[in-house]
């Protein structure tokens, strides 16, 4: 449209931005993503560790 001289209206070029734009923003909120989800990774891991090692322990007390 440009080549013919169009004269885009000032929301229309927001639009026009905006798309050019997405791909770059669905890229950084995976990323963000990634980092949330491996913070709950090791999150829930030692929560699990945990778990594990207080079972343990009350194994071990009801087999004495």
């Amino acid at each position: 449209m440009e080549k013919y001289n169009y004269k885009f209206t000032e929301e229309e070029l927001r639009k026009k931005w905006l798309v050019f734009g997405g791909p770059r923003e669905v890229f950084k909120v995976i990323e963000d993503q990634k980092v949330t989800l491996e913070k709950e990774k090791h999150r829930f891991k030692d929560r699990m560790d945990h778990d594990q090692e207080t079972f343990k322990t009350e194994i071990e007390e009801a087999e004495r």
